[in-house]
């Protein structure tokens, strides 16, 4: 490395540079294989990216069922139902479909949704949705900081505490 450094070629330094740098740090052939076949999944990546790591990690050669499949078995199993009978001739219409499909599935909504359409105007059902479940116990303000903030699974409790079935309050 250091020789090429020192001495570089009078022709192409730039590609012999580039080359010393690839076979010093670059991964091989079979090391870009088994990156390939080990990928984590799909995580917290969009489909996209993925591909993007994968098609660097081949370089070049992605026109393969071998390659489509290793890119659906990323994916998580909703999505890869959906883009199985996908056309994969063109790869990057494929991840942004893949991306849709990922987006819509992680979007989260707000909590208050549905409660908020059960109280909209017109509705001629006035019927509600409760907010929480029956079987809940609410933090009551009687309640010490433990058992406000873990419920039954408290164990530093502080008195005064009134926690429905609280003996250790009791005892202190």
């Amino acid at each position: 490395m250091l020789d090429v450094l020192r001495n570089p070629p009078d022709d192409n330094r730039y590609a012999a540079l580039k080359t010393q740098l690839l076979a010093t740090f670059g991964l091989t052939r079979r090391e870009r294989a088994a990156k390939l076949l080990d990928l984590p999944g799909l995580g917290d990546r969009k489909p996209s990216v993925l591909l993007s790591e994968m098609r660097a990690l081949s370089h070049g050669h992605v026109s393969c069922m071998l390659f489509e499949e290793i890119f659906l078995r990323q994916m998580p199993d909703d999505i890869r139902m959906q883009l199985a009978q996908e056309d994969f001739a063109d790869l990057d219409a494929l991840a942004a479909r893949a991306d849709a499909l990922w987006h819509a599935k992680t979007q989260t909504f707000p909590s208050t949704g549905i409660h908020a359409l059960t109280h909209t105007k017109g509705c001629k059902d006035s019927t509600t949705v409760p907010t929480t479940p029956a079987n809940t116990i609410t933090p009551s303000s009687t309640w010490c900081f433990y058992h406000a903030k873990f419920g039954t699974r408290a164990r530093k409790c502080r008195p005064p505490c009134s926690y429905p079935g609280n003996v250790q309050a009791g005892r202190q």
